[in-house]
C-alpha cells in the first residue's frame, strides 16, 4: 500500500512541478511561489480545522526541524527556473537522481534519526540505473 501511495505521490510531483512552472511563466518565480505555499497554507489551516489537532510546532520539535519550510521554498524556486529552461522530464530525471544519492547518504549514516539502512551492493544496480537514466537524457538530449 505505502509503495503504491508514493507511486501515486511521484504522479501528484509531476504535475504539480509542470503546473508550478506554468505559474513561474505567468507570474514570475517569485509570485508564483507565493502563490504555491499561499494554497498550501489555506488547505492546510482547512484539514487542521476539520482534524481539530492543535500543535504547538514551536515547542514540540527541534529547531532543526524547521528548517523543512525553507528549503520547500528553494525546491519549488529551483523547480521553476529548471522547468520552464530545460523541460519537466529532465528537471524531475536529475531530482530524482539528487534524491536518490542523498537519500541513501542520509539512511546510511543515519543522519537526522532516520532509521539506518546500510548501502549494500544489492542497491547499486537500482541506483546506477537511475543515474544513468538522468546523464542519458542530458548528453543524448532526449528531455
Amino acid at each position: 500500500m505505502k509503495k503504491s501511495l508514493a507511486f501515486t505521490n511521484g504522479i501528484i510531483i509531476a504535475f504539480m512541478v509542470l503546473v508550478n512552472g506554468l505559474l513561474a511563466k505567468v507570474f514570475g518565480n517569485y509570485l508564483a511561489l507565493l502563490i504555491f505555499f499561499g494554497v498550501g497554507l489555506i488547505i492546510s489551516t482547512i484539514i487542521l480545522l476539520i482534524k481539530k489537532e492543535q500543535k504547538n510546532i514551536f515547542t514540540n520539535i527541534p529547531k532543526y526541524l524547521l528548517i523543512s519550510g525553507g528549503l520547500g521554498v528553494f525546491n519549488i524556486f529551483l523547480n521553476n527556473v529548471c522547468v520552464n529552461e530545460i523541460g519537466v522530464a529532465l528537471t524531475l530525471g536529475l531530482c530524482l537522481t539528487g534524491q536518490i544519492i542523498f537519500s541513501a547518504i542520509f539512511e546510511n549514516f543515519g543522519f537526522f534519526g532516520v532509521i539506518k539502512k546500510k548501502l549494500t551492493i544489492k542497491k547499486l544496480p537500482g541506483y546506477l540505473l537511475i543515474m544513468i537514466g538522468a546523464i542519458v537524457m542530458v548528453v543524448m538530449g532526449i528531455a
